[in-house]
């Protein structure tokens, strides 16, 4: 909307409309609403894509406004019930190739521009306030279905002009609803598939909700329609998970304060009461918050699943383990006691004995000793040589002192014999 759009001529405002779809591949709809109750909106290009409201005693332009001309087909019938609405409505069909709207049909609505919450608040402006505005969430009629219990809701983007007294003349807006009775209004109706599309993981959750908390859209079955007809806050949503998140992130908000979009500056990870969510605040208005979310065993569950296996596999591994290493134990004790037995007990026994008899110089046991039975124990097995050779040392010392023994006895005989014979006088001196 131009400044040298003539914006009370309702075919300069349809051309410009036409223009921006054609040449600049603008893809909004768009419309404009008067001070005076008129309504044009253009949705892009085909049948329907033409809708028009005036007042009941509405005059064309000039017949040179094709689009003006919408309600010259229009029967008795149609005229009578248009004065029961107080409007004149239809829809036409639009040929950007050929540049021409025809085809209109009476739709028998009642629709008050100048009433809609889009037009209120843009026209609560002044110009030097003058900037695009989204109206609030709010519920319009118009053959809605799902979330909304049968109500589209949704919103406005507007924009308002004024004229050189600083009154509103009319306000520009655009439409991306495709609900051909929603004519300016921005729906939600579709907010739930789009939504679940974004859904990743089996008990996963997203929603969509207002600075204020109230709930626009939802990747659930609940309704956002409270059972007052009004949007439901998020804080009162049926979802726990929804509930919770809501509630949690309603606790991080400023005393006193209702504004969600404070928590755009804020951490956007959190965890808790066994969730994993975040929360994304729009930048720009109206700032909507969008918050997605699951259940910490929905990023976790493949792991959990393997830790869980693992684990089991592990006990399982350590009983068999320590069944194991407590038989391998047992028959390595049983084993240690028969080879300290006859490797240890044993030969010692053998040493024994032969200490013993040797003590009464009997050798029997030693020389009945066979090399053969030698310990297989290293240091015992050199214990016993060094043994065998002591004892060996030790009869043959015996054996010598025995030897020695007996020789002296012989001659000390012949001494004892000789001191008595000299004792009793029985030994003769020679030559007296």
């Amino acid at each position: 909307m131009s400044a040298y759009v003539n914006k009370s001529s309702k075919q300069s405002v349809f051309n410009n409309f036409a223009y921006a779809v054609k040449y600049k591949n603008n893809q909004l709809n768009m419309y404009y609403g008067t001070n005076t109750g008129e309504f044009i909106l253009l949705q892009q290009s085909g049948p329907g894509a033409i809708v028009i409201f005036t007042p009941a005693n509405y005059v064309p332009d000039s017949p040179d406004c094709q689009v003006c001309q919408f309600a010259k087909n229009f029967t008795a019938n149609d005229l009578y019930w248009s004065k029961i609405h107080n409007t004149l409505s239809a829809v036409g069909n639009w040929d950007p190739n050929r540049w021409i709207a025809d085809g209109f049909v009476n739709i028998n609505i009642s629709y008050a521009v100048v009433q809609r919450p889009w037009y209120i608040r843009a026209a609560s402006l002044t110009p030097a306030t003058q900037t695009v505005l989204y109206t609030d969430p709010y519920l319009f009629a118009g053959g809605g279905a799902g979330q909304t219990g049968g109500a589209d809701a949704g919103i406005t983007a507007t924009y308002p002009f004024f004229d050189s007294q600083g009154n509103v003349v009319g306000v520009y807006g655009t439409v991306l609803t495709e609900n051909p009775y929603v004519y300016q209004d921005i729906g939600f109706t579709d907010m739930h598939n789009m939504l679940v599309s974004f859904v990743q993981t089996p008990h996963a959750f997203m929603y969509v909700m207002t600075r204020k908390g109230s709930l626009i859209g939802v990747s659930t079955n609940e309704s956002i329609i409270d059972t007052a007809g009004n949007l439901k806050q998020a804080t009162s949503a049926v979802d726990p998970n929804i509930k919770f998140t809501a509630n949690y992130l309603q606790n991080l908000l400023p005393t006193g304060s209702n504004d969600y979009s404070f928590l755009g500056n804020q951490q956007s990870m959190y965890q808790a009461n066994g969730l994993y969510f975040q929360i994304r605040v729009m930048p720009q208005e109206p700032k909507y918050i969008i918050v997605n979310g699951a259940p910490t065993s929905d990023y976790t569950g493949d792991i959990d699943t393997v830790l869980d296996a693992l684990a089991a596999t592990l006990a399982r591994d350590v009983k068999n383990i320590i069944g194991i290493a407590v038989g391998v134990f047992v028959a390595m004790v049983i084993v240690s006691c028969i080879l300290t037995y006859f490797t240890v007990t044993v030969p010692l026994a053998k040493i024994t004995k032969i200490m013993v008899q040797a003590t009464s110089f009997d050798f029997s046991a030693f020389k009945a000793m066979e090399k053969q039975n030698a310990n297989i124990i290293s240091e015992l097995g050199t214990m016993e040589e060094v043994f065998y050779k002591m004892i060996e040392k030790f009869a043959n010392s015996i054996k010598a002192n025995r030897e020695l023994s007996g020789a002296g006895g012989g001659m000390q005989s012949q001494i004892s014999s000789h001191n008595r014979n000299t004792a009793t006088g029985n030994d003769k001196k020679p030559g007296v």
